[in-house]
């Protein structure tokens, strides 16, 4: 770890880059320990996201940082998701660029690059009127389940115990603004 750790640095590569692509560890466990260690949570960047609020800051600062606005906050704050939460540079960067308080959440570092890409990709929209019913059905609904190659939900069902169970829950419901930790 300490010599991947070392070689980003000397190279300028992100310490969370390095540390997956190098396979010194899983992504989304990578994602989960920061969170616990942040007092956060790890957010789903598949989901329904707000534009607005993701072009808030430059597509370079988000690339560079891998960090990404997911929502704005009473009381001037954003809750923007991070590769690595620690990194206390690439905080200041973006509250220094949004002009606000950030709140850090956990991204996995293929959820943040996706989420990036389609913040910050041109798309035409048109307005079509009347219904299609030339698209399946199959092709018109979300998929709600993430792919079971690296996804805690099949972890979860599979063989967490009811410590990581009730733990997954509440950090549904934190996501959500349900509870907060305290609660």
């Amino acid at each position: 770890i300490r010599r991947v750790l070392d070689e980003a640095e000397r190279s300028g590569r992100h310490a969370v880059v390095a540390l997956v692509e190098e396979g010194v560890i899983v992504e989304d466990v990578l994602a989960e320990v920061l969170a616990r260690a942040c007092g956060t949570v790890v957010v789903d960047l598949g989901r329904d996201q707000d534009l607005e609020v993701a072009q808030l800051i430059t597509q370079t600062l988000a690339t560079e940082c891998l960090v990404l606005p997911v929502s704005t906050q009473p009381g001037g704050k954003v809750r923007v998701a991070m590769a690595n939460p620690l990194d206390q540079d690439a905080r200041r960067l973006v509250e220094a660029e949004l002009g606000m308080q950030v709140q850090p959440v956990v991204g996995t570092l293929s959820g943040l690059r996706e989420a990036i890409a389609a913040a910050f990709t041109a798309r035409d929209t048109r307005v079509v009127k009347g219904q299609r019913t030339d698209i399946p059905a199959e092709n018109t609904r979300r998929m709600l389940a993430p792919s079971t190659d690296t996804s805690p939900l099949h972890r979860l069902e599979a063989e967490a115990s009811m410590e990581q169970r009730h733990e997954a829950l509440l950090l549904a419901l934190v996501e959500r603004w349900l509870v907060t930790r305290a609660d």
